[in-house]
């Protein structure tokens, strides 16, 4: 009997953490862990990160994120990233974009830049579970302490159903871009 009554309370335990990791969640971040998360969702996702962001230049799309990326297309992870606030790319914007060129080359997960024509929102998914709305500027800026008092403030949501209303949202979005690469 003492066996069925652990056997039970193994079930019920399982229950509980399915029960829990479905439950929303969520957190609200400031500017300093903003970039963390950006990373978080780059290490551990299975699937797919999305980023979505007006702006993209090199001060955003630094070494430390790019190589972020490469090791989630390496694992097999497809990265898609949305930008385009202005009509056109200028010099910052394209030295960005050729740097992401280099990263999708020879990995298992596939890269794809996408240009939209005028875009203000600030989104990462991964995975379809979790998401971050926030007004941080993703891809062009790193969100560094020593650059001063900036505000930015963002929601971390673990969300299913959330989730894929906003997928809904953006990815007519992606298929009316412009695919850069």
């Amino acid at each position: 009997q003492v066996q069925e009554y652990k056997a039970e309370i193994n079930s019920l335990q399982e229950l509980s953490n399915e029960l829990e990791e479905m439950a929303p969640q969520i957190e609200i971040l400031s500017m300093t862990e903003h970039r963390p998360r950006l990373f978080q969702a780059l290490d551990q996702a299975k699937k797919l990160v999305i980023i979505v962001s007006p702006w993209l230049n090199l001060t955003g799309m630094n070494r430390e994120l790019r190589q972020k990326i490469e090791k989630a297309l390496k694992r097999g992870v497809d990265v898609k990233i949305g930008y385009g606030y202005d009509k056109e790319d200028d010099y910052k914007t394209r030295d960005a974009i050729r740097e992401l060129g280099q990263l999708k080359k020879g990995k298992k997960g596939k890269l794809q830049l996408f240009r939209f024509e005028d875009t203000h929102a600030k989104v990462v998914i991964w995975d379809d579970r979790n998401m971050i709305t926030t007004s941080f500027n993703w891809l062009s800026f790193a969100g560094r302490r020593d650059w001063g008092n900036r505000i930015e403030l963002g929601t971390l949501t673990r969300h299913r159903k959330a989730v894929l209303q906003m997928l809904g949202k953006l990815e007519p979005m992606f298929a009316k871009a412009k695919r850069i690469i």
